[in-house]
């Protein structure tokens, strides 16, 4: 007796052969390798989250605007007690908007009264009158500052760095009161 196509025996194949273990493979290598890259930039943004939390307000307040001038900045020059920017860093001084005008910022450690402040001043290049200058107390009790730059290559004096460190020191200079390494945008 012969049996009915439908009723005969349907082999079942167990196991995968080599090439779809091969497929699954280099799928589950790829989805991997995309989650720890996910992961890693999360972690670097966590950590630079928590870098800025650390600041005080003053501090994140005074990171950002040298993140600014620096960005605008076309050189600068650090001694001691004085760090000077030239460039297009300007800002309106009525409602402190970017004007984007050739400006000078000097950020300048000076003696009022018993103590030593760091005081902004920032003269527009583009205007000849008297009222183009504006100076500002920052904090108290700076007594020198320091640029150092972070980029792997040796670039000619003066010139903006990329990426930088600035510490400003208090009485005593041991100390810094602000130690912020700095990324341009």
């Amino acid at each position: 007796m012969r049996l009915r196509p439908e009723f005969r025996r349907i082999q079942v194949r167990r196991g995968l052969t080599a090439i779809e273990l091969l497929v699954a493979s280099a799928l589950a290598g790829l989805l991997s390798v995309a989650v720890l890259g996910v992961l890693g930039s999360l972690s670097a943004q966590r950590r630079e989250l928590l870098a800025r939390q650390t600041l005080e307000p003053w501090q994140q307040q005074l990171v950002e605007r040298l993140r600014w001038e620096f960005a605008n900045a076309r050189s600068f020059q650090c001694h001691g007690k004085e760090l000077t920017l030239v460039g297009f860093g300007g800002r309106d001084f009525n409602d402190d908007t970017p004007t984007q005008r050739p400006t000078r910022i000097a950020y300048r450690v000076e003696a009022l009264g018993d103590r030593a402040w760091l005081v902004r001043e920032e003269t527009h290049l583009d205007d000849r009158a008297l009222h183009n200058a504006r100076r500002a107390l920052v904090c108290a009790d700076i007594d020198r500052l320091d640029v150092q730059s972070l980029d792997s290559a040796q670039a000619p004096a003066g010139t903006v760095p990329t990426r930088f460190r600035i510490r400003f020191y208090g009485k005593g200079g041991q100390q810094p009161l602000l130690d912020q390494a700095i990324q341009l945008y």
